[in-house]
């Protein structure tokens, strides 16, 4: 997460974070809990990526020290037109901020879904909408707060 990514006042960049898939969280590997503790000592978020899309359940949120969940972009994706998912959605952002977690949408593709998922209270989001993926060279020199512009349709 960059501070382009923010869309809201509120919205203040923590730092690196590292992603973690929910494979992660069902790994009984001696040390791994330790190495997530390690990281979050130094400073390192962590995120719960794709949250809700597997094997992720609650009490990993509970278990693991988590500093953001990103909501999966298939939630995101057809978000304005099924009920059910923008129900699920609006949960995991009342769970995440209830739990003093960065909450991230993935996959914002168009200005409804950003001010949908805005007024339900999700300060942060990636997707084509914000910027393109790119090489490092072109991200160093590319000006701050570009991504904050809808990505011409001709890239």
């Amino acid at each position: 997460m960059t501070r382009a990514n923010c869309w809201t006042a509120s919205c203040v960049w923590p730092g690196p974070t590292l992603e973690i898939t929910e494979s992660m969280f069902l790994s009984d590997t001696p040390g791994v809990m330790d190495a997530f503790q390690r990281r979050r000592q130094i400073g390192v978020g962590l995120s719960a990526d794709d949250f809700g899309t597997g094997y992720s359940n609650l009490r990993s949120l509970e278990t693991f020290p988590v500093t953001e969940i990103k909501i999966d972009r298939t939630f995101v994706s057809e978000h304005a037109t099924r009920a059910a998912r923008m129900v699920i959605v609006g949960a995991t952002i009342d769970l995440g901020r209830s739990l003093g977690l960065t909450v991230v949408a993935e996959g914002v593709k168009t200005v409804a879904q950003r001010a949908m998922l805005g007024e339900k209270g999700c300060p942060v989001g990636r997707g084509y909408l914000l910027g393109r993926p790119t090489d490092a060279e072109s991200f160093t020199t590319q000006p701050v707060g570009r991504a904050l512009q809808p990505a011409s349709r001709a890239e």
